[in-house]
């Protein structure tokens, strides 16, 4: 699985850094035998929010696309991994009954 973050209008820290690739990444070891590559995109937009874009792709050609906005960078990046963790999960079970 590859992992790609990009950022517009904003630069990530250490900490912020650490949080995606240590604590977070690990989340989704279970899906890393289907799922190819993880692009996250991190926009900080106006009124200083966050937007948090991923796009996923699966090893059988699906791809989705998950976004988040808030205002705090921990939140949004908890709730963008929530979404992906359910996503990829639901992706398993329909290849696996088809």
């Amino acid at each position: 699985m590859q992992f790609e973050v990009k950022t517009i209008g904003m630069k990530l820290e250490k900490e912020q850094s650490e949080l995606l690739n240590v604590k977070k990444l690990p989340r989704l070891k279970f899906a890393e035998s289907y799922l190819q590559d993880v692009s996250l995109t991190l926009t900080s937009t106006e009124g200083s929010s966050i937007k948090a874009s991923v796009s996923l792709h699966f090893s059988w050609g699906t791809y989705k696309q998950i976004e988040c906005i808030s205002y705090d960078f921990n939140s949004v990046i908890d709730e963008l991994f929530d979404k992906m963790e359910r996503t990829c999960r639901k992706e398993k079970e329909k290849r696996i009954k088809y």
